[in-house]
């Protein structure tokens, strides 16, 4: 049975990740990087660093563990909000299926053909496997016999598409995933720096805030380093952010152009039958004649 979010409808699993679990993979290969100045403050003696680029150290510690920690959740729900999304497509498919291929059932017709051409014989008589019933056409066949038009009954119908259903089972939906909590509205003191409204898209401009210290005591090159690796999670977060947001603008276009089509469908046959009531009325019209 296919897993949730796939089925038979559905993309097959491709051997390379989708977009979001790409995302979620690059960033979890960001966070395991060795980040130079965390490597700097592990390797700090707190007995006889100065205190303030041991708090420094504290402070940056904790905020890059907050912003991971945060960066992690938004990268699986955009994991699993891609798959909830892919599952709506495929439930979409699955049911345009079924209603296709009811209908093709319901346009089956076969013959049966016993009878006289002045009796309606019974289509539930036919040796054929399945639920039949009449149509109400009839054809000649002989010089006295008729063979009537036989379609499958809604009973027959339900058998054929249970069979079907079967063979091609309904998409199993994923749980929904639920919007992390907004931390936007976070404020937390930083080393000497109040930091507010924090926003995990600056992610690189909070930690470089906590890290003015620990830049003076770093090499150049290691400070250029981790400044790279702090823009790596702030790219990370933007990355993850656009991909949620654009998936679901693409659903709202798509919804809104299905609902011009249905609306401009609808404007056409009120307009058709405008006409024809027009067109019928005048034929009508009783001529006026004097005499």
């Amino acid at each position: 049975m296919p897993g949730p979010g796939a089925s038979t409808f559905a993309t097959p699993p491709p051997t390379i990740p989708t977009p979001a679990e790409q995302n979620q993979i690059d960033l979890q290969n960001t966070i395991d990087k060795s980040n130079a100045k965390e490597l700097f403050c592990d390797s700090l003696d707190p007995t006889s660093a100065p205190l303030e680029l041991s708090t420094e150290c504290d402070c940056y510690r904790t905020s890059i563990e907050f912003i991971q920690s945060d960066l992690q959740m938004w990268a699986e729900y955009n994991r699993k909000n891609e798959a909830y999304d892919n599952y709506i497509d495929d439930k979409k498919a699955w049911d345009q299926a079924k209603l296709a291929q009811r209908d093709k059932y319901s346009k089956v017709k076969t013959l049966h053909s016993t009878g006289t051409c002045g009796t309606q014989p019974n289509c539930n008589q036919k040796t054929i496997k399945g639920d039949w019933e009449n149509t109400g056409a009839r054809e000649q066949h002989g010089v006295l016999r008729c063979r009537s038009e036989c379609r499958y009954t809604p009973k027959g119908l339900d058998a054929l598409m249970a069979t079907w259903t079967v063979k091609n089972s309904e998409p199993e939906p994923p749980q929904k995933p639920d919007l992390p909590e907004a931390i936007s509205a976070a404020n937390f003191q930083c080393c000497i720096n109040l930091i507010d409204n924090v926003a995990i898209e600056n992610s690189a401009q909070i930690l470089q805030s906590c890290s003015q210290e620990i830049n003076s005591a770093l090499p150049p090159d290691e400070r250029d380093e981790a400044e790279d690796y702090e823009q790596g999670l702030e790219d990370a977060s933007r990355n993850t952010q656009l991909a949620i947001t654009n998936r679901a603008k693409e659903k709202e276009k798509t919804t809104n152009i299905t609902l011009i089509i249905i609306i401009s469908v609808t404007i056409v046959i009120l307009i058709i039958i405008v006409v024809l009531i027009i067109i019928y009325g005048r034929k009508q019209t009783p001529s006026l004649k004097v005499d």
